[in-house]
């Protein structure tokens, strides 16, 4: 069944800044507040099946920081959620790892996020979860990988070179198992010319090798139709549970993959297109 429906509405104060949805897991949206420079004055955490909401208070020391690695993981045996956030920007000193545990009500500081990991504003999307890392994308001039070892509490550097030739590039997570999906255009990226990508491309990550596998690319007609608003910072993309969603940067045309049966299909257009987008698993008992 695809419909899109629309979620009860929460009451959140837009007085005090701009809000943007940031992460989900379990039933649950993670929503930051904003201020100037999209400096972070406050987070909630969101169950729009009941209309409720938590405010989480930031530490002091946090408070006015830039978080550019941002996750949340839901625990099901618990029902509890935990936030990280990470600034790794020149501008800020503080590069502390910072972690919140609902089932304790507090946070928690972890390892230095190292100076090497610094990057571009855009490429640092939201964290995904696979096999007790969050991982994510940084860019300096050329993209990599990085990733925060839940248990440990310690980032890592990984060694998995981004294929040449993707632009926009986007993790996501099948069956235990890190996708990569981005736009193809390798003669236009070597001439440092970002238009809308020619192609579509998925690759699966061989652990042993440490090589992203081409496996698949877009339909060619659905290529042709995106590519009439899609550009390189503009490309969107979301995918959990066996499910790929891509889309232009007003989310008004969505391409769904059906990983399973390998299928693609369009999704009708959302009643009021946006700009933010996650993966939403409703959830009556999640608790915020």
């Amino acid at each position: 069944m695809d419909r899109w429906f629309d979620l009860p509405c929460i009451s959140l104060d837009r007085n005090k800044g701009s809000f943007e949805l940031v992460a989900s897991a379990g039933g649950l949206l993670l929503v930051k507040l904003s201020g100037i420079g999209a400096v972070a004055k406050a987070l909630y955490v969101v169950n729009p099946l009941r209309r409720l909401f938590n405010a989480v208070s930031l530490l002091p020391e946090a408070f006015g920081v830039e978080p550019t690695y941002t996750a949340m993981v839901h625990n099901a045996s618990t029902n509890s959620y935990q936030i990280l956030m990470a600034s790794n920007q020149s501008r800020h000193r503080d590069r502390t790892t910072r972690f919140y545990d609902s089932a304790v009500g507090s946070w928690t500081t972890k390892s230095q996020l190292p100076r090497r990991f610094c990057c571009s504003d855009f490429a640092a999307k939201a964290g995904v979860l696979c096999n007790g890392w969050i991982y994510w994308l940084g860019f300096r001039g050329y993209y990599f990988a990085v990733g925060f070892n839940l248990r440990t509490g310690v980032w890592s550097k990984t060694r998995w070179r981004i294929p040449a030739g993707v632009v926009g590039p986007h993790l996501v997570e099948r069956n235990g198992s890190l996708l990569l999906v981005g736009g193809t255009d390798k003669l236009l990226w070597r001439m440092n010319c970002y238009p809308a990508p020619k192609s579509i491309g998925i690759w699966e990550l061989d652990r042993k090798k440490g090589e992203w596998i081409e496996t698949l690319r877009l339909p060619k007609p659905m290529v042709k139709e995106l590519r009439k608003k899609i550009s390189f910072e503009d490309f969107c993309c979301v995918g959990r549970n066996g499910f790929l969603y891509i889309s232009d940067d007003v989310i008004d045309r969505v391409v769904a993959y059906n990983m399973q049966e390998n299928s693609w299909h369009w999704l009708p257009a959302p009643s009021r297109p946006g700009h933010s987008w996650t993966i939403f698993e409703p959830s009556f008992d999640a608790t915020v």
